[in-house]
């Protein structure tokens, strides 16, 4: 934990806390580099003053000594915090691989003995949760009750293994599965979305978009910047906002900002930020909001070379996030808050700043985030936002009251505290932002995306592989 309240960590779901490492470490390289200053005034002053040589000898002598111990402490400091990426996926790997041969265990015993033998507790509990989550969200439009993070971390295994569980029940579990996390395999969480789904109604019309509110702004300053600007409407209002700046080279870039879901009610009617395109989402299919997302981008004049930098909380993070895995368009960045994201491997040139809370079931939903290389290139930002105080927006989907630790407000506080850390990985993803960031004069376009009665939309058909194995 460091002093400012925020975990970061380069990607995986422990979440090693090197930001502490790196700090002392940048501490020590100072104290070397005075060190090595002082030696040098060492070195000149015994020169000068022959008949101090001998004295001044000695010290000169355990000055450069401790400058050396500083300089070799700070680089291993520097090196073990790198290591710890690593160390942190085989741990991931292990209690992964643990989770999915009890998976295993679990289907093959209900294959063989059938209802005879219980499932156990710490399924029918499991169950349960679920099932109090969607009856929540059906009953009152709101998630709750409030989260624990222990839980969460449960939720995420269990969710993982969901393909494994499959596969024990059919006896066809191999050694590599258990090692392997397939979201789009039978089971896996992004098959069982895509089902999922499919089980809600899909509802017709075609899409348009209406740029309701356009307005001259400068850039967002920083990160926190960034995500207040992510709207939380309330039905009907807009939920895409767009910012154009112009570039030094007489080129455009753009700023994409999108809301999370709006409407959880499986008759959405015109609102395509609705529980069905939540669920496509995570299983890899174009939804209708990501498709409304990318027409109100082109009407905007986003082309495929300008440089786009894409926010978004909760769905409009899954959005984000999909929009840059496989669009074509030119994006130099995501930010996403609180989104199910955490499965989803982007491109090597895409830089990606995760904000997750322990105690938000949102990001816990898909299971597992991805490890490996496309793991430890997320920079992942966490904290227990429970003890947040929020204001509440009337007519909104009532995160605020409902899942306080998954509104936007208590995003934005915990954005505010990573670019506060001094986080060399935040630094530089900060860094490589600041055209966005500080540009100087834009234009802001609020945008309202709705279906409209006509043709039904044609089923989407997934995009591929959706995520990288564990």
């Amino acid at each position: 934990m460091t002093d400012v309240g925020v975990r970061i960590s380069g990607g995986g779901s422990l979440a090693v806390d090197t930001t502490s490492m790196l700090a002392a470490a940048r501490v020590l390289e100072r104290a070397a580099d005075d060190l090595s200053r002082l030696a040098a005034s060492l070195d000149a002053a015994a020169t000068q003053v022959a008949a101090a040589a001998i004295p001044l000898g000695a010290a000169l002598r355990e000055c450069r000594a401790a400058q050396r111990y500083a300089s070799d402490a700070a680089g291993g400091l520097r090196t073990a915090s790198l290591r710890y990426g690593a160390a942190d996926d085989a741990v991931t790997r292990l209690l992964t691989t643990t989770a999915a041969v009890q998976a295993v265990a679990l289907g093959a015993e209900t294959a063989v003995l059938g209802p005879v033998v219980p499932l156990g507790e710490s399924s029918l509990v499991g169950g349960g949760l679920v099932l109090a989550l969607l009856g929540e969200i059906a009953t009152t439009g709101r998630m709750g009750p409030q989260m624990d993070p222990v839980v969460l971390r449960a939720l995420r295994l269990a969710v993982s293994s969901s393909d494994d569980l499959l596969r024990g029940l059919e006896a066809h579990e191999t050694p590599a599965d258990l090692a392997h996390d397939d979201p789009d395999a039978p089971g896996g969480t992004a098959s069982l979305a895509g089902h999922a789904a499919d089980l809600l109604p899909r509802q017709p019309g075609t899409l348009r978009t209406t740029v309701v509110d356009r307005d001259v702004v400068a850039g967002p300053g920083g990160l926190a910047g960034l995500a207040a600007r992510v709207p939380e409407p309330p039905a009907g209002a807009p939920q895409i906002r767009i910012e154009a700046y112009g570039d030094p080279s007489g080129g455009r870039r753009f700023i994409v900002y999108l809301a999370g879901t709006v409407s959880f009610s499986p008759d959405s009617g015109d609102e395509p930020f609705d529980a069905r395109a939540d669920l496509e989402g995570v299983a890899g299919r174009p939804s209708d909001s990501e498709r409304a997302v990318l027409q109100a981008m082109r009407e905007a004049g986003v082309g495929e070379d300008d440089p786009v930098l894409l926010v978004g909380h909760s769905q409009g993070a899954l959005v984000a996030t999909r929009i840059a895995q496989s669009s074509g368009l030119r994006v130099a960045g995501v930010v996403t808050l609180g989104g199910p994201t955490g499965q989803i491997a982007l491109p090597e040139d895409v830089p990606v700043l995760a904000i997750e809370h322990d105690d938000d079931l949102v990001p816990a939903l898909p299971g597992l985030p991805a490890a490996g290389e496309a793991g430890r290139r997320r920079i992942v930002v966490q904290r227990s936002a429970a003890g947040d105080t929020l204001p509440t927006m009337p007519g909104t989907v009532g995160f605020g009251p409902g899942l306080p630790t998954h509104a936007v407000a208590s995003y934005v506080l915990t954005t505010a505290l990573a670019e506060r850390s001094g986080d060399p990985r935040v630094d530089r993803f900060r860094h490589g932002l600041a055209p966005f960031l500080d540009a100087r004069h834009g234009v802001a376009l609020q945008v309202r995306a709705d279906r409209v009665p006509g043709a039904a939309l044609r089923p989407a058909r997934p995009r591929g592989a959706a995520a990288a194995g564990r």
